[in-house]
C-alpha cells in the first residue's frame, strides 16, 4: 500500500503486467459499449472471486455494512424527498387540481429514479473502496514441462525419441491488506448473526438426522420382506436414493457449522445419483404394486362383530346411516324394546358408537387404529398374497341392525332412507 501512494496507483495497477488498458496516465481514454460491457463483467468477476475466499463472518460483515448504508441512503433520501415535496407542493398550490397531481406524480416518480440510480451508484463505489480495492485475484500461469521417454527395447541401439509437452496450471492468488478492518459495531453484529445462522442450521439438522434414521431402518425392514414380494426391492433402492440425499443435505449442513468446503461437483454428482436412485425404486414399486389384484375389504379371518345395544327414545337418530363406508341391513324383531346394532369391521379398528346432540340421542359411528403393528402385519398379509385394498372401499362396514318394526320405521324416516 506504501508502494501505491509513492507511485500514486491502485493496487490493481501494481500488481498488473503493465498499466491498465495499455494506456499511460494522461492519455484520453475514449470507451465503448463493449468496453463498458467488459469492465461490468470483470466487476462480477472479481465481487465473485472476492466472496468466494471470504470467510463466512467477512461475508456477513460485507452484506450488514451494505445493507446499513443503503438504508441510511433509502432514510436520507426519503427526509429530504419528504421536505421538497412540502416545498414543491406550496409552489404549485395554485395550479388547478388535476395538473397539479400529474405534476407531483410525475416529479415523485423521476424523484424515485433519479433517487435509485443516485443509491446504486454510491452503494457500488463504496463497496469497491471498502472491500473490492482489497480482494485483487490474480491468476499464475506456472508452466510445466513434463518428459516421456519411449522404452528401448534390449540389444536394440536407437536414439532414444523424447516427446516434450506442456501443461499449465493456474493458481488463483488473493491478495488482501492486512491493514483492512471494519468496524467494531459490525465485527459484533456479524460475529451474532453467524452464531444465529449456525444455530439455525443446528435446528434444520434435527429433522433430518431423524429422517436420516428412520430411512435406515425402513431399507434395513424392507431386506427381510425381498422373497415376499418385488415391490420391497423397490422401497429398498428407494431408501437407498433417499439416504444419499440426505447425508448431502447433513453435509452441507455441517460444513457451514464448521465453516469447511465443499466439493460442490462431486455432491451434484452424487445427488443426481440418488434422485435416480429414488426415481428407479419408485417405478419398480409403482408398477409392482398396481399389479396386485384389487380387493373391497379385509378377507373374513381379519373381520369380527362388535354389538352395541342402544335404548329406544323417541329422539334416538342413527346419524351414520347415511354413511359412504357403511353397508346397512335390516332385521325386524318385535319382541326386542331396544336396539341391536352389529358391525362388522377389521380387527385391526376399535369401533364405537358416540352420542351427540341437544339430548345426547343423536349417534355417529367413528373408528380408530387400536394397534399400529396388527396393522401393519394385515397390510404385509395382503401384500404377500399379492393384493392390495381399493381405495374407495378400504374401510367398508356392514352393518346389522335389528329392532322392531316400528323402531326401524322411525329411523328410515328420520333418515329419508327407502324401505
Amino acid at each position: 500500500m506504501n508502494l501505491c501512494k509513492i507511485l500514486n496507483c491502485s493496487l490493481e495497477e501494481l500488481v498488473d503486467d503493465g498499466i491498465s488498458n495499455g494506456n499511460a496516465k494522461g492519455v484520453e481514454v475514449k470507451f465503448s459499449w463493449k468496453e463498458y460491457y467488459q469492465e461490468f463483467l470483470d466487476f462480477v468477476t472479481k465481487t465473485f472471486n472476492m466472496f468466494w475466499s471470504m470467510r463466512l463472518i467477512e461475508k456477513v460483515k460485507c452484506i450488514l455494512e451494505m445493507l446499513f448504508i443503503a438504508f441510511s441512503l433509502y432514510l436520507l433520501w426519503f427526509i429530504t424527498g419528504a421536505i421538497i415535496t412540502r416545498v414543491f407542493s406550496n409552489l404549485i398550490y395554485l395550479l388547478p387540481f388535476t395538473v397539479r397531481n400529474i405534476v407531483m406524480n410525475v416529479s415523485s416518480l423521476i424523484y424515485a429514479i433519479f433517487g435509485l440510480g443516485i443509491g446504486l451508484v454510491l452503494i457500488i463505489h463504496i463497496f469497491k473502496i471498502r472491500y473490492l480495492d482489497y480482494f485483487v485475484t490474480i491468476e499464475d500461469n506456472n508452466v510445466v514441462e513434463k518428459k516421456i521417454e519411449s522404452p528401448v527395447d534390449e540389444g536394440v541401439h536407437e536414439k532414444e525419441e523424447t516427446r516434450t509437452f506442456v501443461e499449465k496450471k493456474k493458481n488463483k492468488i488473493i491478495i488482501r491488506d492486512p491493514k483492512h478492518s471494519t468496524y467494531h459495531f459490525f465485527d459484533f453484529l456479524a460475529r451474532i448473526v453467524v452464531l444465529f445462522l449456525k444455530f439455525m442450521f443446528w435446528i434444520v439438522a434435527i429433522p433430518f438426522v431423524i429422517t436420516f434414521i428412520f430411512i435406515t431402518f425402513l431399507g434395513c425392514s424392507s431386506l427381510f420382506y425381498l422373497k415376499d414380494t418385488v415391490l420391497y426391492f423397490g422401497i429398498f433402492i428407494i431408501c437407498l436414493g433417499a439416504l444419499l440425499v440426505n447425508y448431502l443435505i447433513l453435509e452441507f449442513i455441517y460444513h457451514f457449522i464448521f465453516e469447511l468446503k465443499n466439493l460442490y461437483q462431486r455432491m451434484f454428482i452424487l445427488f443426481i445419483i440418488g434422485l435416480l436412485f429414488m426415481g428407479v425404486g419408485a417405478s419398480i414399486s409403482f408398477l409392482t404394486y398396481t399389479s396386485f389384484e384389487v380387493v373391497d375389504n379385509y378377507q373374513s379371518e381379519d373381520l369380527e362383530v362388535t354389538t352395541k345395544k342402544i335404548q329406544v327414545n323417541e329422539d334416538t337418530e342413527f346419524c351414520f346411516l347415511r354413511d359412504a363406508n357403511t353397508n346397512i341391513s335390516y332385521h325386524i324383531d318385535d319382541t326386542k324394546k331396544d336396539i341391536t346394532v352389529e358391525i362388522k369391521h377389521p380387527r385391526v379398528y376399535e369401533v364405537y358408537l358416540y352420542e351427540s346432540g341437544e339430548n345426547n340421542h343423536h349417534y355417529f359411528l367413528d373408528y380408530y387404529a387400536k394397534d399400529g403393528i396388527l396393522e401393519l402385519q394385515s397390510y404385509q398379509k395382503l401384500l404377500r398374497e399379492k393384493k392390495r385394498l381399493s381405495l374407495d372401499r378400504e374401510y367398508h362396514f356392514d352393518m346389522k341392525i335389528t329392532a322392531s318394526s316400528t323402531v326401524i320405521n322411525q329411523l328410515k324416516q328420520k333418515e329419508n332412507i327407502d324401505n
